[in-house]
């Protein structure tokens, strides 16, 4: 099924570009609401997509009703035989952004729960613990309690042939504003790592692989939660920028927004 359609994406771009020289995948990309880097994948072959982000590729894409039609039977029934084949420990999540619940984020109380997740979205991704955990710079065993936790949770899955997925739900953790000690306890251990990690790379990365910088501004404390949106936002589109097909190591982005006074 996935060949079609990736013709028939690579087919639009061109026809597009006809139009507006300027069109690129990317700007493919937002139309569709994925990130260039997975749709980027998904013409190189590297990776398949949902059924409900094909459906609205065919959508775009496809001027001929007949074509059209011909695409999402074909989607209709590859998405048949799928569900057929694959077995998981958990099924996969289907909202796109989610908030793990307090009980599931007391359970995640290290920084690398979240990052072996991360780390399966490299280029050419080896499913073993042993790759994961020098990905990720953590002794083995650590890589493979996070990788067994997660799947009891069902953030990630795994087919019948042993190939460790991550589910689409994209994890935010719980708001803290009800002030629970065991919530703020673990965010504060998380954020403490994050700051060690900082601590490392400063003494040992270049400045060429690493960027630190802060800056010192007057604040009207009453925006901090404006603030707060902007950083989400800031983090979105440098998620934007950075995946593509090229992503062969794993970063840490970090951002402190702090009072000075102590």
């Amino acid at each position: 099924m996935s060949d079609p359609l990736r013709q028939a994406v690579t087919d639009y771009i061109e026809r597009t570009k006809v139009k507006n020289p300027r069109f690129s995948l990317r700007a493919l990309a937002l139309k569709l609401d994925l990130s260039a880097g997975n749709l980027s994948r998904f013409l190189s072959g590297q990776r398949n997509l949902s059924a409900e982000n094909t459906k609205r590729i065919v959508h775009l894409v496809c001027e001929s009703p007949e074509e059209r039609k011909n695409l999402l039977s074909l989607i209709n029934q590859n998405e048949l035989e799928s569900q057929k084949k694959k077995v998981v420990v958990h099924a996969p999540l289907e909202s796109d952004s989610s908030t793990l619940t307090e009980d599931e984020f007391l359970v995640l109380d290290e920084w690398y729960y979240f990052a072996v997740r991360t780390v399966l979205s490299l280029k050419n991704p080896r499913f073993e613990t042993k790759w994961i955990a020098a990905a990720l710079g953590i002794p083995e065993a650590y890589a493979e309690k996070a990788i067994t936790q997660m799947l009891k949770l069902g953030l990630l899955c795994m087919t019948n042939g042993g190939v460790l997925e991550r589910t689409k739900k994209h994890l935010r953790t719980p708001d803290s504003v009800k002030k629970n000690p065991k919530i703020d306890g673990v965010k504060k251990k998380i954020h403490t790592q994050h700051l060690d990690h900082a601590k490392y790379s400063l003494e040992n990365h270049g400045p060429d692989v690493r960027d630190i910088t802060w800056l010192n501004l007057p604040a009207n404390p009453r925006k901090i939660n404006q603030a707060r949106e902007l950083i989400r936002k800031f983090q979105d589109e440098m998620v934007a920028l950075l995946e593509d097909d090229e992503t062969e190591e794993l970063y840490r982005l970090t951002v402190q927004l702090c009072p000075m006074k102590k």
